[in-house]
């Protein structure tokens, strides 16, 4: 049994993307219903840091099995007062079919874009983001994304 662990323990570091680290900017990780109230829009924004010798390519980040998307259209929540027009982070956006590389021993501040037909009625969704290399290891990491502060305002105030 103890072997079984040692040797899973293994496979898993080999399939890790080395010197990878991964860090949610929470300040600009929000999802918002759409307009049309079908869909949800999320935004994940993180912080790669590589801490290895080599640059790495970043290829892939999938969230849950959604797929970024490249050109969001504008989030535009509707209240009493008027429109409110949610600002997407001022960062690099990163999308399906896109590659991005960080540098050795630097960080790099990525924003990823997806859309669900699944809408919450809760203020929080917890969702596994999974980035992959340009040779197929990966590095994931657990995100909490909270509601967007200007539609919690909408809904409850």
């Amino acid at each position: 049994m103890g072997a079984l662990v040692v040797i899973i323990r293994i496979i898993h570091r080999k399939l890790q993307i080395p010197g990878l680290e991964l860090e949610v900017v929470r300040e600009n990780t929000w999802f918002a219903d759409r307009e049309d109230r079908k869909r949800m829009a999320i935004v994940i924004s993180l912080n790669l840091i590589n801490r290895s010798g080599r640059a790495i390519t970043i290829k892939s980040c999938k969230m849950s099995g959604y797929s970024p998307k490249e050109e969001p259209d504008p989030v535009i929540l509707k209240g009493k007062e008027g429109e409110i027009v949610l600002d997407f982070p001022p960062y690099e956006h990163f999308y399906a079919g896109k590659e991005i590389q960080v540098k050795p021993y630097s960080s790099m501040k990525i924003w990823v874009y997806y859309e669900s037909g699944v809408v919450r009625l809760s203020n929080l969704l917890h969702a596994l983001v999974v980035i992959k290399d340009a040779g197929g290891k990966r590095r994931s990491i657990r995100v909490p994304v909270p509601r967007h502060i200007e539609q919690i305002k909408l809904i409850y105030l």
